[in-house]
Formats: C-alpha cells, sequence, structure tokens
C-alpha cells in the first residue's frame, strides 16, 4: 500500500512512516517479486533442458561405450595388419635375396633349386643377405649338380642336325647348291 492509502485509512504520519520502513524489511515489492518469480521460471526451464540433455549424454555415452569397442577393434585389427604386412615384407625380401643368391649360382632352375634348399630359419641380414645361404647353395650344389651350370667353361655340342652343315664328313654337301642337295637326297 502506498503512504496516501495508509492515510485514507486514518493513521498518522507517524504510523505511516513507520509501516514504510517495515516494507523494505518484511516485504518485498510487486516489481522484485516479478523479477525473482521470472528467474525462477527461467531456472525450471533450464532444469528441464539439461536434464533431456544430461538423458540425452547417456544415450550417447552408451553408444559411445560400443563406439570405443569398434574403435579397440580396429585398432587390433590394424595391429594384425601391419604385423602380416612385416612378415609378408620380411618374406619378400628372403625371396629376392635367394633369388639373386641362385642366379649368381647359374641355377638352371630356380624355382626346383629353391624348393630344395632349407630356409625353414633363414632371415636377411642388414646387407639384404640371407645367413648361411652360400653354405646350402654349396651343398646343393655338390649333391644336385644338374641343377646348376658348369662352371668348367666348355660348351656342350649338342647331337643332331645342323643346319648348313653336310652329311659327308669331307664338307662336300656344303658346297653344293640347293638343287644338287635335292637330287642327292631323292637318290636320282
Amino acid at each position: 500500500m502506498t503512504k496516501e492509502e495508509l492515510k485514507a485509512l486514518g493513521l498518522t504520519d507517524e504510523q505511516v512512516s513507520k509501516i514504510t520502513e517495515d516494507y523494505g524489511k518484511n516485504y518485498v515489492s510487486k516489481s522484485q517479486f516479478n523479477e525473482k518469480n521470472e528467474a525462477l521460471k527461467n531456472a525450471e526451464k533450464e532444469k528441464g533442458e539439461l536434464t533431456k540433455q544430461i538423458e540425452g549424454l547417456k544415450k550417447n555415452n552408451d553408444s559411445n561405450a560400443d563406439l570405443k569397442k569398434q574403435i579397440e577393434a580396429m585398432q587390433e585389427a590394424a595391429k594384425a595388419m601391419e604385423t602380416e604386412h612385416a612378415t609378408q615384407l620380411a618374406q619378400m625380401k628372403l625371396d629376392a635375396a635367394v633369388e639373386h643368391s641362385l642366379t649368381v649360382a647359374k641355377a638352371k632352375n630356380i624355382k626346383a633349386a629353391r624348393a630344395l634348399l632349407d630356409l625353414k630359419d633363414a632371415k636377411p641380414d642388414e646387407k639384404g643377405e640371407v645367413i648361411g645361404l652360400s653354405d646350402k647353395i654349396k651343398e646343393l650344389q655338390k649333391s644336385d649338380a644338374y641343377l646348376f651350370e658348369s662352371n668348367d667353361g666348355q660348351k656342350k655340342e649338342v647331337g643332331g642336325v645342323h643346319p648348313g652343315a653336310g652329311s659327308d664328313n669331307n664338307g662336300t654337301a656344303a658346297k653344293l647348291t640347293v638343287q644338287q642337295q635335292f637330287e642327292r637326297a631323292l637318290g636320282i
């Protein structure tokens, strides 16, 4: 109530001033009440929104656990693939080193010679050479020499017909013309 309303009720100025002093201590004005009421309504709205967000986060955290499991599985698969790749790369280096060594040793058939080599524990060193491979190849050259070209430097002559060479030992067939050679062959 305002001071005028209190005076209209028949109160004295002294009583009106005491009542108005009491307003500030024990009572809140309507504008302050409305402000506090609006603030409370806003706080309740925010509380509702936060509750919804928390529930959403709980749902997402459940799927996050699934995602974490998937990520861990993918990381394990990546490690397995990396290990497999390293193994394949080491095998390729070993194969290349063995093939090179057999080529240098003049193997006629690298695949056959490799099949006879014992390469269970073979591993390439820093230079890419297989440890103990040269000894194994030397043993194979002794035991299965037919797999390697001979080192004596002699070229073996293959028997059979040699074009342009005559059938006579004296070399007369080489001097004959083609027609004469046909006639001779046919016995004419």
